[in-house]
């Protein structure tokens, strides 16, 4: 299945870049929060941008964990259903939650480019940078986890094709 390959590489490298950038992400907004605090109490001199940069670096970084996370499938699931479906119910039920979630994502993606246009005109008061910034981040992450959600997709229905064959082998 080549498309599912191609899928599957995209998705490992922007899970890869997502990975790297929380990271990054994470300790710069640790960094800054400790420099804020050392700024403010020790050298009586706030970092006045720091809350608006802070409040940007954490935002992204949740976005983006929030991709790794439903890539690597380590996200909530509820999982008491699959002991009575079997393993074909579950193989089925897996290409049902991937074709939703991927309907969501798109939805979603639609509706946040209409609200970050709308917003774009906004500034955070201290940086002057664009408040639609803050929702960039979401799209980025909802975006992350549509294609995340197709290369699941594509593992779902290959896994389900998989085990029919196998079914058919074994009647």
């Amino acid at each position: 299945m080549r498309i599912r390959s191609l899928i599957d590489r995209l998705s490992d490298a922007l899970n890869g870049a997502a990975c790297f950038l929380v990271a990054l992400g994470t300790a710069a907004f640790a960094l800054l929060l400790f420099a804020s605090v050392v700024a403010r109490y020790v050298f009586r001199h706030p970092l006045i941008f720091s809350a608006e940069v802070a409040k940007l670096l954490f935002i992204w970084s949740t976005f983006l964990a929030t991709s790794v996370a439903y890539k690597e499938k380590i996200h909530i699931r509820f999982e008491f259903i699959n002991r009575r479906l079997g393993d074909r119910g579950v193989k089925g039920t897996e290409i049902a939650v991937h074709a939703a979630a991927l309907v969501f994502f798109a939805v979603i993606i639609g509706k946040l480019w209409e609200f970050t246009s709308a917003i774009w005109e906004t500034y955070f008061p201290i940086i002057g940078l664009s408040q639609g910034w803050l929702y960039v981040s979401v799209l980025v992450g909802f975006s992350l986890m549509l294609v995340h959600a197709l290369a699941h997709l594509l593992e779902a229905v290959e896994a389900y094709g998989d085990s029919v064959a196998g079914a058919g082998r074994e009647a």
